[in-house]
């Protein structure tokens, strides 16, 4: 597989989470409309906005309690599998995850995020997907003008799906409501 230089590949994806792109009321896309190819490895956030304190409620948690995961190390330390603690930043190391602990959510090998929502917890309201571009950009070793890019946006039939793509580059993005 050809990849461009300076390109990093996506974080592990956690298979069998109950969160496949299939299961999900709500999907996105990125594509790097710079290299032509999806955007492997962006940060995300899903949030809403609660009606009655106007605060923005992230939402998108991966479900693995007590699940095996590969994630980065904290500064503090950290128990492992194994009852060892590990301490540093870069290093990788199998931690139990629990529920309540919020991961951040990457797009995967084909820029794609799924399971954003579970079926059910999608409701009629204002939602907003935060995607970190800086530090996309960042390890491709290129300068960029938005740090991050939200889109925001309302969803007013729970029973329908949602598919935000969104097209990105250095200097620009583009996004529209997708099927």
């Amino acid at each position: 597989m050809h990849r461009p230089s300076g390109a990093h590949p996506a974080p592990p994806v956690i298979q069998g989470t109950g969160m496949e792109p299939e299961s999900s009321p709500l999907t996105t896309h990125v594509l790097d409309t710079a290299s032509g190819l999806p955007a492997r490895g962006l940060r995300l956030h899903l949030s809403r906005l609660e009606d009655l304190s106007q605060q923005w409620t992230e939402l998108k948690k991966r479900q693995c309690s007590s699940v095996p995961t590969i994630a980065p190390l904290p500064a503090q330390p950290r128990l492992t599998r194994g009852g060892q603690t590990q301490e540093g930043r870069g290093k990788l190391a199998l931690h139990l995850i629990s529920a309540a602990h919020p991961l951040p959510s990457y797009t995967d090998l084909d820029g794609r995020c799924p399971g954003l929502l579970r079926p059910g917890q999608m409701k009629p309201g204002t939602y907003k997907l935060s995607f970190e571009t800086q530090g996309y950009w960042k390890e491709r070793g290129q300068e960029s003008f938005y740090p991050y890019i939200e889109v925001v946006f309302t969803i007013t039939k729970e029973t329908q799906k949602f598919h935000v793509p969104l097209l990105l580059s250095p200097w620009s993005y583009t996004t529209y409501r997708g099927s």
